[in-house]
């Protein structure tokens, strides 16, 4: 049995010995060559325990990390005398269980079919708690047959992931279902049959996870997500705001009516992952409170959607009750102090060079990986107000994406004024690959002046910013000058959803605290699930910031060489 990181792995007898590596970037695997006699090829057998970036449907996973192609899975009825790289069958695929989590098996070969150059895979995969997921694929030379299947299933019954990096710590396995689940002290809901809630022992994470727990072989999850609902912002706005903050994607959905304060969100069916149907759903009290129900779909699977969701909402009790007012009232003060402090006070020095800022999880014993460069300055100019400006280049690097998959990154750049009385923003997606540029998109343009705002990308007139605004791009700069709270800002982006660009404000819950010479403010974005923790100097200066699953950002104390 070998044992990495969270690990564990029990390899075939009589197999060459292990290879076996734990980095940040691949995730934890174990690999073993079969040994078979001289001058003929074996099968490698390979388990790898990888972060996701969020509960994914197993097929989904090996499709979008490159794994598995569409071509692989589909087959293909067009074949080409001279290619020497095709497929004529469609994929195998079955239920299977994987370290304890439903999750499917997958079987197809490449290659010229009855020619020796036909090439085996057997893929095998499951979602697991915490963001992350185990991938078993086994290969080699000519079919799949029934060998190759039963000896993936055996290593997927004894495969394991444990809670944490702790040698004695207990492997992650489904828990005896309840009737109810509590969601951040605030929400109580209804388990529907068949579902378990998926365990997490993460302090920032605020959702919860439901999955369906089969024999079937389909599979349905559900993400459970306390929201706050202010009750004077139009309906539809509000809740493709909430929901895109936790994925860009809902950004053209369509929301629909389907009951007293019931709403239903629908992504447009020609997005690319339309084959994994995913359905949003939201039911509010009308005053302070809202539930948004996110259920994802295996492949081309939506028919119990609705029955999840009725099963969900058919008990669903708000608790606890914010207090709303004062909360906007706390936030309305704070956003003027900040004005009345002004950039040049707030800022700290400008840099002589960008700040560069990494990623690197907490949990693991790994070199950090680059995430983040930042640059600002008061621009010198003769005529006044003088104008700072900003600029920040993120790089996101939450999931392993395939080596074909095209890389995203996010390019902001802003001016303003010392008071925040004037501001523009401009967000862009820029989407390359291989290294090379291949399409750059406006995402996100807004601007203040004259006492109004204005959402320069799909939204309306101009109109007077609410009382909690403040600019999105000063905000983590300026933000240890806040007091501990709680209170409600409002921006129109925020790091910790970076590119959401949702096409309302964004809500902020903050509240702090200080520990020793550190100032740590909890920020969570309305509708992402998540708490960011922003770490600030006693001179409120941000020096590392916690986000979910253990990632932790840092200033680095110098550039790259």
């Amino acid at each position: 049995m070998e044992k990495t990181g969270q690990l564990i792995v029990s390899v075939p007898r009589d197999w060459a010995q292990p290879a076996i590596a734990d980095q940040l970037s691949t995730g934890e695997i174990v690999s073993v060559d079969e040994i078979v006699p001289d001058q003929l090829t074996g099968r490698r057998l390979t388990v790898q325990r990888l972060r996701t970036g969020g509960l994914i449907p197993p097929l989904q996973l090996l499709l979008r990390d490159g794994y598995l192609s569409q071509r692989d899975l589909l087959g293909s009825q067009t074949a080409s005398a001279n290619s020497e790289d095709q497929q004529t069958d469609p994929a195998r695929v079955q239920p299977l269980t994987v370290a304890g989590w439903p999750g499917v098996m997958v079987s197809y070969a490449f290659g010229r079919l009855g020619s020796r150059h036909v090439q085996k895979q057997v893929l095998a995969c499951s979602s697991l708690p915490n963001e992350q997921a185990v991938v078993i694929r086994l290969e080699g030379p000519g079919l799949p047959d029934a060998a190759d299947e039963e000896l993936v299933r055996q290593i997927a019954e004894t495969t394991a992931v444990r809670k944490s990096r702790s040698p004695d710590s207990p492997a992650l396995l489904p828990q005896q279902p309840g009737t109810m689940v509590k969601l951040d002290n605030e929400i109580w809901t209804a388990i529907p049959p068949h579902f378990v809630v998926m365990p997490t022992s993460d302090p920032n994470c605020l959702s919860r996870d439901l999955l369906a727990n089969r024999s079937d072989g389909s599979w349905t999850a559900a993400e459970l997500i306390p929201c706050v609902w202010l009750s004077d912002e139009p309906a539809e706005t509000q809740i493709l705001t909430l929901l895109t903050a936790r994925d860009p994607s809902w950004r053209s959905a369509t929301v629909t009516r389907i009951g007293d304060n019931l709403f239903r969100a629908d992504q447009p069916t020609s997005s690319a992952d339309s084959d994994f149907p995913i359905v949003a759903y939201c039911m509010t009290n009308g005053v302070n409170q809202a539930l948004v129900a996110i259920v994802r779909g295996g492949w081309r699977e939506q028919s119990e959607f609705d029955e999840t969701w009725k099963s969900i909402s058919s008990d669903v009790r708000f608790i606890a009750h914010r207090d709303i007012a004062a909360l906007l009232d706390a936030g309305e003060s704070q956003a003027r102090q900040l004005r009345d402090l002004g950039l040049e006070k707030m800022l700290p020095k400008s840099p002589a060079q960008p700040q560069h800022w990494s990623l690197w999880d907490q949990s693991t014993n790994v070199d950090k990986q680059d995430w983040m460069q930042l640059d600002f300055i008061e621009a010198v100019s003769s005529d006044a107000p003088a104008m700072w400006r900003g600029r920040r280049f993120t790089i996101p690097t939450y999931h392993r994406l395939g080596d074909q998959a095209p890389a995203e990154s996010i390019e902001q750049s802003w001016t303003g004024t010392n008071d925040l009385s004037t501001y523009r923003v401009s967000t862009d997606r820029i989407v390359s690959n291989q290294g090379a540029m291949s399409q750059q998109t406006a995402i996100q343009r807004w601007a203040v002046g004259d006492g109004k705002l204005q959402n320069e990308v799909g939204g309306d007139g101009p109109h007077p910013p609410p009382k909690q605004f403040v600019p999105g791009a000063w905000l983590p700069l300026i933000m240890g000058h806040c007091s501990d709270g709680p209170m409600i800002l409002r921006t129109e982006s925020f790091w910790s959803c970076d590119g959401s660009a949702p096409p309302g404000l964004l809500t902020l819950l903050i509240s702090g605290s200080t520990s020793g010479e550190m100032r740590c403010l909890n920020v969570t974005v309305n509708g992402s699930g998540r708490t960011t923790r922003w770490w600030y100097t006693l001179d409120d200066e941000l020096r590392y910031i916690d986000f979910t699953s253990g990632w932790r950002a840092q200033r680095s104390v110098a550039g790259p060489e």
